[in-house]
């Protein structure tokens, strides 16, 4: 799904940015490189998570890095906004698509996603693009929500006697694996499937923090793709009843050092694959 307010978004995604450092830095050990490598990161945004985060531990004498994202504003701020990327390149790309373009295929040492297949509707596709795009012997690091902090609030809208209606499209906002309690081994079948076999998933705990309910309005609304299915007139409206149901997901705690903060506990998946 294509995210539409790369701005918004970009402010407030200091949760992404935290939780990636800690994961990349528990998990470095799996980042492998061979010697000038064609590098892809797909759900790239528009770049400041891979900035802070994945930036860093790419070898300096890499060959290319190229990075794709579905949404063309998204695209469009991360070419404005990293210029200082040595030997990058830009693409809007939907990886979940059945037809990979030939000029992906067969490509790359390494590919990754930060925080992308919980947004996708087709995992299994996503997983099998990305084994077309890696050289044999290339490796595919990934992380994303095992399940999504506003599933229930969107599962509760899609049955919504307004909201709920088709051309809405609420479900289009699930976690893939939503009605899956467990879903690491359908994770597994979907990345055997695509064509892996040497595979390491770790699941990991941690928290979603926000300093306040407009922080928590903004990153949730920048994230809402069903937006543009409201009609104008019922825009608000809407936009209360998503937030009273998000709301309802957070508890009000005293974190320490971090009074009044809204919290939920999430699980991440991490997810290493190698195309022998």
């Amino acid at each position: 799904m294509a995210m539409i307010m790369p701005e918004l978004y970009a402010k407030l995604s200091t949760n992404n940015v935290n939780i990636t450092k800690t994961l990349l830095k528990k998990y470095k050990h799996l980042l492998n490189f061979k010697k000038n490598p064609s590098i892809l990161e797909f759900g790239f945004a528009s770049g400041e998570n891979s900035k802070q985060t994945l930036q860093p531990y790419l070898p300096h004498d890499y060959k290319e890095f190229v990075a794709v994202d579905i949404s063309e504003p998204m695209v469009e701020r991360a070419r404005k906004n990293n210029t200082h990327i040595p030997r990058s390149k830009f693409y809007c790309l939907d990886t979940s698509a059945p037809d990979l373009p030939e000029m992906f295929q067969n490509r790359f040492d390494n590919v990754f996603s930060i925080m992308t297949i919980h947004l996708v509707n087709n995992p299994r596709q996503t997983f099998a693009n990305t084994f077309k795009m890696l050289k044999g012997g290339g490796e595919t690091f990934q992380t994303f929500f095992k399940h999504t902090p506003c599933d229930s609030a969107f599962l509760k809208l899609s049955k919504h006697p307004k909201w709920g209606k088709e051309q809405y499209n609420q479900k289009k906002m699930l976690n893939p694996y939503y009605d899956k309690p467990e879903p690491k081994g359908y994770i597994t079948a979907d990345l055997k499937a695509a064509g892996f076999q040497n595979i390491q998933i770790m699941e990991e705990d941690t928290t979603y923090n926000f300093e306040s309910e407009e922080s928590l309005k903004g990153l949730y609304t920048s994230v809402n793709t069903t937006l543009s299915h409201i009609p104008a007139d019922e825009l608000e409206e809407y936009k209360e009843d998503y937030w009273r149901e998000i709301r309802n997901l957070y508890t009000l705690c005293e974190p320490e050092n971090y009074p009044n903060h809204l919290v939920k506990q999430v699980t991440f998946c991490v997810v290493w694959a190698k195309k022998e």
